[in-house]
């Protein structure tokens, strides 16, 4: 990102600093903005989304803070005694944290409770981040993704659709810049497989397609004037 914006923009000079979590949902990016982001003094903070706001509107009820979906870490997601506590030593060895500290297995893959749960804590979680973003004195450039496709027949994706229009509502209603990714990249999956090279699978990219996102963003970055000032401060993404 840094050098498409330099590239771009000769002579200005920028720090780009990655700070996305893995697995992270919208309140757990506000709580992140203001512990470990506003304290670098930031000219411009991006957010990208995916589906990460999608997998607890499966859970039959749902609060504003997500407390049904995360559990203690003395919680064992998969029974207690010797079993449990071997099971939640894999995971921490062979993945991230978000399969000990999820309530996944009250997660039954109902994809039907979505439409129970309106995307109201993710509209009003990145609402939250535009006010306390500025506050601190940066900006906010809002990341459509680019995978999937609205459907009916689809709850998953369609729930991404509706917090692609949630994002839309907000940058209007709040003078926000969108780049939205979506028809940019190629997009081809079967399945959880992705079909190009751009996708490893049906939503994370590749280091090309990566690679691809970032030339994108940059560009709206720099036709927009979003950045550009005089004061050297990271941007953070």
């Amino acid at each position: 990102m840094g050098e498409y914006l330099k590239s771009l923009k000769p002579g200005v000079d920028l720090d780009v600093v990655n700070a996305g979590v893995m697995g992270y949902t919208s309140i757990e990016n506000v709580l992140r903005l203001l512990f470990h982001v506003i304290h670098l003094s930031p000219d411009l903070i991006i957010y990208y989304y995916t589906h990460n706001d999608v997998h607890p509107r499966r859970l039959e009820g749902l609060s504003r803070d997500y407390n049904e979906y995360s559990c203690s870490w003395f919680e064992p997601p998969s029974g207690g005694g010797v079993s449990g506590w071997i099971n939640r030593r894999q995971k921490l060895a062979t993945s991230y944290v978000a399969n000990v500290v999820r309530r996944s297995g009250n997660r039954p893959g109902k994809s039907s409770n979505i439409a129970h749960n309106p995307p109201d804590a993710f509209r009003a979680n990145l609402s939250a981040l535009v006010v306390l973003a500025r506050a601190a004195g940066a900006s906010v450039l809002f990341v459509n993704p680019n995978y999937r496709q609205e459907s009916p027949d689809d709850p998953p994706a369609n729930a991404v659709w509706e917090h692609r229009r949630v994002v839309d509502d907000i940058g209007k209603r709040m003078d926000v810049p969108v780049a939205d990714l979506n028809g940019l990249l190629p997009y081809s999956v079967n399945g959880n497989t992705s079909l190009n090279e751009n996708y490893r699978d049906a939503v994370h990219f590749t280091e090309i397609g990566a690679d691809a996102a970032a030339r994108i963003v940059a560009d709206v970055i720099h036709k927009n004037n979003i950045l550009y000032s005089s004061k050297k401060k990271p941007i953070l993404y």
